[in-house]
């Protein structure tokens, strides 16, 4: 991806950065530690329910979830799909 790519990106999506991070360079939610790809499976685990999402992440303004919520929906595409919905290997399995 280019640096113009990436300004066009943060223009139509406010909220959303682009930092370096091991595995390269990811879109991150900006004033926070988490990328995009990391709080798209959160939004699911709360079952699209913005204000659940917000409510277990009161430090997270509204806007950033919408952000990344709408980027994450327009490039769903490049999402990582290695680790997306797998355990660790060393998680144990719950059954409630």
């Amino acid at each position: 991806m280019t640096a113009l790519t990436e300004w066009v990106r943060t223009m139509r999506f406010p909220g959303v950065d682009f930092r370096w991070t091991p595995s390269g360079r990811k879109p991150h939610v900006t004033g926070t530690g988490l990328s995009v790809w990391e709080l798209y499976p959160l939004w699911l685990d709360h079952g699209r329910d913005r204000r659940k999402l917000a409510k277990n992440f009161p430090d997270m303004k509204p806007a950033q979830i919408e952000s990344a919520i709408a980027y994450a929906e327009a490039q769903l595409h490049e999402m990582p799909s290695d680790d997306f919905g797998k355990s660790p290997p060393h998680a144990r399995r719950v059954e409630v």
